[in-house]
């Protein structure tokens, strides 16, 4: 949709405004996170929330943008543009293995996968401790019976930091399809299912002998692997 803030401006009005977003944006593009050179580039104003969807047809809700990205992008709305333009590239990289992306690609992007869960049964409860990612309680949640399996199970939510990939429970590479789940995610109400989960108990005397003979590398053991 046109906008009539922009219409309004006087070609003097709307070098400034673009040089202005390009100082707030830190010099890089709005979708595509890549820097920008005026002298080199042709570049759009375009709306970050559409006016079709409650945008403000102001200064508060423009960004800046190469003209290339703003017209490859996947979604009207640049904020998710932005997100799915990352996992392009995510997807790109993985595809000089010859493979698709999958969550471990993702996690690795954004900090996850870091530190395995610290956990303990005690009393019918789960007992662990977030205390890596700065959060010094030990949270206790109820331990559950499956009738059908006969196995435990129970209910956590965890930082990025402590979620971990499994191909055991989820072989399949991230679709490229995303920008409808990404929208869902980005306006409040995504479609979910709760996340399955796989966690391997191995006593912390064990763990410890395991990274004394092979490395920390092993440390990966103990973790709570969660798959969306």
């Amino acid at each position: 949709m046109a906008s009539l803030y922009l219409n309004g401006l006087s070609t003097e009005q709307y070098e400034e405004l673009k040089r202005t977003l390009l100082e707030t944006q830190k010099g890089s593009c709005f979708i595509c996170d890549e820097e920008i050179d005026p002298e080199l580039q042709s570049t759009d104003v375009d709306h970050v929330e559409p006016i079709s969807t409650g945008g403000r047809d102001d200064v508060t809700n423009f960004a800046l943008t190469h003209s290339s990205c703003n017209r490859s992008k996947q979604a009207s709305d640049l904020r998710v543009a932005r997100v799915l333009a990352r996992f392009a590239r995510i997807r790109d990289r993985t595809m000089v293995d010859g493979r698709g992306p999958n969550l471990s690609d993702i996690l690795g992007e954004y900090g996850g996968a870091k530190y395995p869960l610290p956990v303990k049964v005690q009393d019918g409860s789960i007992h662990y401790s977030l205390d890596k990612a700065g959060d010094p309680a030990v949270h206790k949640v109820p331990l559950y019976k499956d009738q059908l399996s006969g196995l435990p199970y129970f209910f956590a939510r965890l930082p990025i930091q402590y979620l971990h990939h499994d191909d055991r429970i989820n072989p399949r590479n991230i679709g490229g399809s995303l920008s409808r789940l990404v929208e869902e995610f980005h306006r409040g109400y995504p479609q979910l299912h709760v996340s399955l989960a796989q966690l391997l108990i191995i006593p912390l005397k064990e763990v410890t002998n395991q990274r004394d003979e092979r490395g920390a590398q092993n440390h990966h053991q103990a973790h709570e692997d969660l798959n969306f």
